[in-house]
């Protein structure tokens, strides 16, 4: 219980208006690369600016290392009650008649908090709260069967193409992880059938045109070593890995938007980009994502 927390190492910061307490900013999460939870802590709150406008308003999912990244972690959904206050809620009703109380991340004190409750990786929802059944994003997950990210490339450059073909603007983004994210903005019009309909269809064409490079076949045995293209994601409740997020891999890697130029590098690969040297890429480029709300196109149902 909280009351069996005791008070030491545990420390108060700033962050914005808001107090949040840290306790254990000494814990290794991170065995391989020696990365503490204040190290964290402290690239969250940096990062803040640019991943913010991308988790906005929208539900997010924690996923939770208490005992660091060696140890399995867990996805916890539901908002507890001692959370403190400045921590925006949204209730969302579940099909089996309960509420899940989600979080919003909309401030550099909430990321800190949740960093601190050793949330490692945060993962957003596909739509907004002021409007929830309806995505304003697409999202195609490219996941390759091995380790030839080669391929993964590939399929992301074709992707491009016929998502642009649609008169839709394509955006990319490393997972951190084995995979690349290529996602579209859209106008929210359309309920999240529809959206995942629309992405099958796309999906369908690109494997129709390339299918010794990809599938769409769900088991992992059946793949015959093709990148597998999931559309699955586009779904009331699914959620993808947000922006920027750090994914529990031995030096912190993290999700990167990307531009496209990167995807035509050889040398790419999923967890190039980490909390050390992300600032770097930062200082010179700005955000790969910075003007996708600007991109909001309407789709052409077939």
């Amino acid at each position: 219980s909280l009351n069996d927390i005791k008070e030491v190492d545990m420390t108060r910061i700033k962050v914005g208006k808001y107090n949040v307490s840290i306790s254990h900013e000494s814990k290794v999460l991170f065995p391989e690369s020696k990365i503490t939870k204040k190290q964290l802590i402290d690239y969250y709150i940096r990062i803040a600016p640019y991943m913010l406008p991308h988790i906005k308003d929208r539900p997010v999912a924690m996923q939770r290392f208490p005992e660091g990244i060696g140890n399995e972690g867990f996805y916890h959904k539901n908002v507890p009650n001692y959370f403190p206050r400045f921590i925006q809620r949204f209730p969302i009703a579940r099909s089996d008649g309960g509420i899940v109380q989600y979080i919003m991340v909309n401030t550099q004190a909430t990321l800190a908090y949740l960093v601190n409750y050793n949330c490692i990786t945060l993962h957003a929802w596909l739509s907004r709260v002021d409007r929830i059944t309806h995505p304003d994003r697409i999202i195609f997950d490219l996941d390759p069967s091995g380790h030839n990210f080669d391929d993964v490339r590939i399929v992301a450059l074709y992707l491009r193409e016929e998502i642009m073909s649609h008169n839709l603007s394509p955006y990319v983004m490393s997972t951190g992880n084995r995979g690349l994210h290529v996602i579209t903005p859209i106008i929210r019009t359309y309920p999240f059938d529809a959206v995942r309909a629309f992405a099958l269809k796309i999906a369908t064409t690109l494997q129709r045109n390339h299918k010794q490079l990809c599938t769409l076949e769900i088991h992992k045995e059946k793949r015959e070593g093709k990148v597998f293209i999931d559309i699955l994601r586009n779904a009331f409740g699914q959620t993808s890995v947000a922006p920027y997020a750090v994914r529990a891999t031995p030096h912190a890697s993290i999700a990167c938007p990307l531009q496209w130029s990167d995807v035509e590098d050889p040398n790419l690969y999923s967890s190039r980009y980490t909390i050390a040297n992300i600032w770097d890429r930062l200082d010179y480029y700005g955000d790969a994502w910075g003007l996708i709300n600007t991109h909001k196109k309407r789709l052409r149902l077939m």
